[in-house]
Order: structure tokens, then C-alpha cells, then sequence
């Protein structure tokens, strides 16, 4: 089991400067596919585990207050710590550059723009709040497939015109399909079904093989997906590639016996990671005159 969790402890390390190496384009032209392959999948994945770990217990002072400042207030100044340390807006024109920076952060909320990592924070803050007024009053599973799939359509009609929402609303709409999936799967029992009803953990290696391959057959034909700015290249890049993904990397998690401790921790320490990585991208884009 030590040895297990030690494994998975340094997969971690590996695909979080994956991450890194990823957003600050320094990436060799023959590992490009096989990263953006990974990084097509990353956020619908992260979202995912996020609906699966949401909890909408606690009363509602309680849980907004907690979500202001465990993830609109670090989004907000480490946001505006970037801009402080950017020297573009210490020059003749900086005032223009400060204008436009404060805008990407209150109004587009894409953080600064040495901070891109930052927007998925402010679209999970949104998320949170929105899922708490929903998951309060609706948990029927019907409803929220059916809001699920009108969600992506939704989100693929935004990006087929290329159209930018305020509060990078356009983001949100697009991974919050991924966020009822995970919480869905944690309220019915998927994965205990799944082992009780199935052949166990024959079942489960069969549908992460046949998830995968679905997921290499999408990226061929239709790569780079993405959540962000309304840049979904097809409907199937996105929640085809990015479901048979979540659904595989969920099933390898949870049939292996790991302690879902370890999840919760890296929830929970999101930000740690989140800061390490700004502050890199900035190093790096400083050091690279870009």
C-alpha cells in the first residue's frame, strides 16, 4: 500500500511539470502530441474530481465564506501579485497595460496575463456557488443529465461563434458538465456498482481499456480541445476525448484501494501548486523576454 502511494505521490510530481513545461512553451516538437493528448484531458478530469469531492452541508454563510477565501481571495491576489512584479506596466504606455491587466482579472476572469493558470480558480469558485443553490434543491440524476448535455451544446454553440462571456462565463458552461459528472458518480455509487454488478476488477480494467482507446480514436481525428476562451475545436475534442478520459483515469483511482485522503489533499493544497506554478511561468516568460 506505502509503495502504491509513493508511486502515485511521484506520477504526480512528473504530470504536474508535464503542466508546467506545457503553458510556458517550452515543449520539444516530438513530445507535443503526447502532452497535448494529456493536457486535452487534464481539466474536464480536474472538474470532474471536484464534483466528486463537492459537499453542499454546510450552511450557506458558512460554505460562500469558505469558498471566498479558499478560492476567489488567492485568485485575487496572487492575480494581482503578478501584475505588481510585471515590469511591462512600469513603462511609458503602463498605465494603458494596468488598465487592461485589472480588466482580465475582475471582468474577463483569466487572471493577469503572466497568471494564465489562474482562470480555472475563478471558474471554480463560480462553479461551487452555482452547484450549492442546484445540488440544495435538485439532486434528481435525470435533471442533471439532462442540464449536463444542454450545458455542452450549450458551450459548443459559444465556441462555433467565437463568442467571449463576461466572468469567463463561457469557461464555466463548458466544464461544468464534467463537475455533474463527477458528482453524479459520487451520489449514485457508480463505482461500487460497477464492482458489485460486474466481474470486479476484470470489469473495471475492460472499460479503462475501451476508455482509453475511445480516447486516442477522438484526439486523432479531432485534437487539442480546450475549455478555454470559447475555443472548443469540436464538440467530440472536448467531452468525447475529455469523458472517455475522466472515466478511465476515475475507475484507475478509485479500483486500486487508494485512500481518498490523498485526493482531498490535493484538493486541498490546489493552491500551493497553483502558486508554484504562476510564479514559474513568469520566471521563465521573464527570462525568455516573451
Amino acid at each position: 500500500m506505502n509503495s502504491r502511494i509513493a508511486w502515485i505521490d511521484q506520477l504526480k510530481g512528473l504530470m504536474l511539470f508535464i503542466v508546467i513545461v506545457e503553458h510556458v512553451g517550452i515543449i520539444p516538437s516530438y513530445l507535443e502530441t503526447s502532452l497535448y493528448f494529456l493536457g486535452a484531458g487534464a481539466m474536464p478530469v480536474y472538474f470532474a474530481l471536484c464534483g466528486y469531492l463537492f459537499s453542499n452541508q454546510k450552511e450557506p454563510t458558512i460554505f460562500f465564506r469558505g469558498k471566498l477565501l479558499s478560492l476567489f481571495l488567492p485568485y485575487v491576489l496572487i492575480s494581482l501579485l503578478l501584475v505588481v512584479f510585471d515590469p511591462n506596466i512600469y513603462k511609458i504606455d503602463g498605465m494603458d497595460y494596468l488598465f487592461n491587466e485589472v480588466y482580465r482579472i475582475f471582468i474577463m476572469g483569466v487572471s493577469a496575463s503572466k497568471g494564465t493558470p489562474l482562470w480555472f480558480v475563478y471558474t471554480l469558485f463560480f462553479i461551487c456557488c452555482v452547484s450549492y443553490c442546484i445540488f440544495k434543491y435538485c439532486t434528481n440524476v435525470k435533471f442533471l443529465i439532462t442540464l449536463a448535455i444542454s450545458l455542452s451544446v450549450t458551450a459548443t454553440m459559444l465556441s462555433l461563434h467565437h463568442i467571449n462571456l463576461f466572468f469567463n462565463l463561457e469557461t464555466l458552461i463548458a466544464a461544468y458538465p464534467f463537475f455533474i459528472m463527477g458528482y453524479i458518480v459520487k451520489q449514485e455509487n457508480v463505482i461500487s456498482r460497477i464492482h458489485k454488478y460486474g466481474r470486479g476488477n476484470t470489469t473495471v480494467l475492460c472499460i479503462i481499456i475501451i476508455s482509453l482507446l475511445f480516447s486516442a480514436v477522438i484526439y486523432t481525428f479531432y485534437p487539442l480541445a480546450s475549455v478555454l476562451h470559447a475555443n472548443i475545436p469540436h464538440f467530440l475534442s472536448l467531452y468525447g476525448l475529455g469523458s472517455f478520459l475522466t472515466i478511465a483515469l476515475v475507475l484507475i483511482f478509485f479500483s486500486s484501494s487508494i485512500n481518498i485522503y490523498i485526493l482531498k489533499y490535493l484538493a486541498l493544497n490546489g493552491m500551493a501548486f497553483l502558486g508554484f506554478h504562476a510564479y514559474f511561468q513568469l520566471g521563465v516568460l521573464a527570462l525568455c523576454k516573451k
